[in-house]
């Protein structure tokens, strides 16, 4: 889905000989509307060796980009707690982590579709780009996000922590079927684990062709190690 376009602004004309993507959102016809099948007919006919899935991932940004009316905390697994406000309402783990599972499961479901479609290939579960923590970059560049502007930011730790909680459901996902997660990389964090400023793609959600590159010299260093 939308992720995928900053790996795939990345690639060189060379590297664009051994990559081919299924684009689910522009795609007409790719879902059926009624069933919520995958129509492969739409998909290369020639067996991949790895397959990448780069599926949503604005889960945490939809859920926490923005404070919510009611103000609250969610657990964490080693803060107890974040933010530590105790006048926040407060959210357990296991209720913040099956959200995500609930939420995310049309997207799952389409996966496991997926999965079925090329058995016995490995998969690769591409985790999206952290958030961006920049409000003035958010404000700038507002797109999807634009009638919400009026209202005050999450605070940072609690946007982080519904960062980590999606890409545990991912996780999660991903182990279902003996598939990797990759996790975005390191390079492109902040220390206080946001998406840095330069890798940010001039939106509020996605990475640019510079973090593109990371993800892709990620994949090809995890291709190396189970070759």
């Amino acid at each position: 889905m939308s992720h995928v376009n900053a790996t795939m602004s990345a690639l060189t004309v060379a590297e664009r000989e051994h990559f081919t993507y299924v684009d689910f959102q522009r795609t007409p016809d790719l879902i059926d509307a009624a069933t919520a099948k995958v129509d492969f007919s739409h998909f290369p006919t020639s067996r991949p060796d790895v397959v990448l899935l780069s599926m949503a991932g604005n889960a945490h940004n939809v859920l926490g980009m923005f404070e919510h009316p009611q103000p609250y905390a969610v657990g964490h697994r080693t803060k107890g707690r974040v933010p530590a406000d105790t006048e926040r309402a407060f959210i357990p783990l296991d209720l913040i982590d099956a959200w995500f599972e609930h939420h995310l499961r049309s997207v799952f479901d389409k996966a496991n579709q997926i999965h079925a479609f090329y058995p016995d290939l490995p998969f690769i579960y591409v985790s999206a780009p952290p958030p961006n923590g920049d409000e003035v970059h958010i404000r700038t560049y507002p797109n999807a996000f634009a009638a919400k502007l009026h209202m005050p930011f999450s605070p940072p730790e609690l946007r982080i922590a519904l960062y980590e909680a999606q890409c545990r459901a991912y996780q999660r996902q991903a182990e279902r079927h003996g598939a990797r997660f990759l996790p975005a990389p390191v390079a492109a964090c902040t220390p206080e684990g946001f998406l840095d400023l330069a890798f940010a793609n001039n939106d509020p959600t996605h990475g640019n062709a510079a973090y593109g590159r990371l993800v892709l010299d990620q994949i090809s260093s995890l291709l190396e190690q189970v070759a």
